[in-house]
């Protein structure tokens, strides 16, 4: 009997301690969170948004991280931040490093606010769980953000929906975008874009929606891998400056994709249509470029 008593004893001195340390991880995830969150109320300036009487104000008094879900565009799932979502708060700070904090954070939206400075990529590529990044939706352009170029984005392997629209980002679209293969909407038009689409865009095989309007880049057709892309309604390459080569099919290219009938709507058999007609043009300019060197080459016999 003494021993059945000393092992209920000992259990129950167990449960005690599990739950003593439980309750610890608890109060430290929910100091760790709201440390990270006042940073950001104070450096995106949610004080001086239409948003912060909404919960931010009282972080300090929040005493389980259930309560933070009173704050304006979070959402808390089993004790973890996964949603922040400040768009259309009129916050005029800038994205704090801090935010690589959050690290369950699955939706990420900033847009439609009067944001500055440098986009923290280097934080942000430690949210390796987002699946919604957007930092400026298309046609809505209003952070101000500082140039710069876009880092890989293969630490963003559940990532559904980029956008980037207007963020200043220069150099070239990453390869590694072709590895996010539950991509669905992509944007990252109005931006200082060089280069081509990666060849290996076809990967993609949710893509629905692939817009780069209005970016310098310099090519002269979709890539060939497009084929692959059975769910694709946009495909929007849109007002470019297409290179001045011999043969090249500008006129296609601003009947297709500058007409005056939403040149952003373009379906894929209408792309596949470009893609073929494309490579007709370039082919048949090369013969014909052939046929005059021969023609000189005779001349000059």
């Amino acid at each position: 009997m003494e021993a059945i008593a000393s092992v209920a004893t000992e259990k129950s001195g167990n449960r005690k301690s599990s739950t003593v340390l439980e309750e610890l991880e608890a109060e430290e995830k929910l100091a760790e969170a709201r440390r990270a969150l006042i940073d950001i109320r104070e450096l995106m300036k949610i004080f001086e948004a239409p948003c912060n009487s909404q919960g931010w104000t009282d972080l300090e008094r929040f005493d389980t991280i259930e309560e933070l879900s009173e704050c304006h565009g979070l959402e808390i799932e089993n004790g973890e931040v996964v949603s922040l979502d400040l768009s259309g708060c009129n916050l005029t700070g800038y994205i704090p490093r801090v935010i690589e904090k959050l690290t369950s954070l699955r939706v990420l939206n900033l847009s439609k606010n009067k944001m500055v400075g440098a986009i923290p990529w280097a934080s942000i590529k430690k949210l390796t769980s987002l699946r919604q990044l957007v930092l400026q939706r298309e046609f809505q352009s209003t952070n101000r953000f500082d140039p710069g170029d876009m880092p890989p984005l293969s630490c963003f392997p559940s990532l559904r929906e980029l956008d980037v629209s207007g963020c200043c980002i220069t150099g070239e679209i990453p390869d590694s975008i072709c590895q996010l293969v539950e991509l669905v909407k992509v944007s990252l038009s109005w931006n200082r874009l060089e280069g081509v689409v990666p060849k290996d865009i076809g990967n993609l095989k949710m893509l629905k929606k692939f817009t780069c309007r209005c970016n310098p880049m310099m090519a002269t057709m979709v890539p060939e891998s497009i084929d692959k892309l059975q769910h694709i309604q946009v495909f929007d390459l849109s007002h470019r400056n297409w290179p001045e080569l011999t043969g090249a099919p500008k006129n296609i290219i601003q009947q297709r994709w500058n007409s005056n009938v939403e040149p952003w709507n373009i379906g894929t058999v209408v792309v596949k249509e470009v893609v073929k007609e494309v490579k007709e043009e370039v082919i048949a300019t090369a013969e014909n470029d052939d046929d005059n060197d021969d023609d000189d080459d005779d001349a000059f016999a």
